[in-house]
């Protein structure tokens, strides 16, 4: 899986690393958790038009809002 995003643990020990790298290692060396560097912007006007959307629509919206900002 090709991304930009990077993950940094929550213990602060380890930064930079992949998502491929997290998943072959699971908790980072320090034993943290492994979290995206940045999330994706959402607007007002992006949770309102979610609102009433089901649950597998929501998702595609969150992950299309996810990848325009990686662009």
């Amino acid at each position: 899986m090709a991304s930009n995003i990077r993950y940094l643990s929550t213990r602060g020990e380890s930064t930079g690393a992949s998502y491929d790298e997290i998943v072959l290692r699971g908790l980072a060396s320090d034993g943290g958790l492994f979290m995206p560097e940045s999330y994706p912007q959402v607007t007002a006007e992006m949770l309102e038009s979610w609102r009433k959307r089901s649950s597998p629509l929501k998702c595609c919206g969150f992950s299309r809002a996810a990848s325009t900002r990686l662009r």
